[in-house]
This record gives structure tokens, sequence and C-alpha cells, in this order.
């Protein structure tokens, strides 16, 4: 019996690349609606792990008891999930800082956060 429900969802390199902009920072297709319902069955904490090379808005996973932990993996390579395996288990530790900033709160669409951050400047 395990401890935790881990869950994977994210970005792919359909959806982020080079000749494409994404409207949204938040997660593509029915992923908040999946993982909203298996936080709602599950006994178990939920780790939440996400794939991609952008920013996402996940304020609604911080807010949700359930979710333990969330991780970000980027794009983890073919060891990746050996490398998640062992943040999770304890057998490693990331420490080492990261390029990324991660606010906590974004908001739903990228004009949204212009007009917000052009508002906070006048």
């Amino acid at each position: 019996m395990s401890d935790y429900v881990i869950l994977t969802v994210g970005l792919d390199l359909t959806q982020e690349t080079e000749d494409k902009d994404r409207i949204t920072l938040l997660l593509p297709g029915k992923q908040m609606d999946l993982l909203s319902l298996v936080a709602s069955v599950s006994r178990k904490h939920i780790i939440l792990v996400l794939t991609g090379g952008g920013p996402l808005d996940v304020s609604f996973a911080e807010a949700d008891s359930r979710i333990a932990r969330i991780l970000w993996i980027g794009y983890p390579g073919e060891t990746g999930g050996e490398a998640l395996a062992e943040v999770i288990f304890g057998d490693y530790n990331p420490a080492a800082g990261i390029s990324n900033i991660f606010l906590h709160r974004l908001a739903e669409n990228i004009q949204d956060a212009y007009a917000e951050a052009s508002s906070i400047a006048e």
C-alpha cells in the first residue's frame, strides 16, 4: 500500500515551442479536472509533479490541503523517472539553486498579468 498518490501533469513539446504562444498559464486540457477528481477520491495525500519548461499557474493546487507537495521536473529526459523517485524517497536532495522563479500567484492569462503589472508600476 502506498503512502502517496503521485500525479504527473503539465506541458509537453506539442504545447510549448518557439513558434507557438500559449494564451493561458493554466494546465492545458482536462488536467485540472483530473487532479481535482483524483484528489476527491484519494485517501492518500497527492504529490503533484509538473512537467514543462514554462510557467504554470497551479494556485488551485497550492490551496488544496490534499496536495502534500508540488514538484517541478521540467523536461527530465530518459532517466527522469529514476531521478524523481530518488527525490521523492529521500535518496537525493536537490538543494541547489534553480534558474527559474515561481510566483505564488499568476494571473489567468498573460494579458491580465501584463495589465496587472502595468497598473502596479503607475
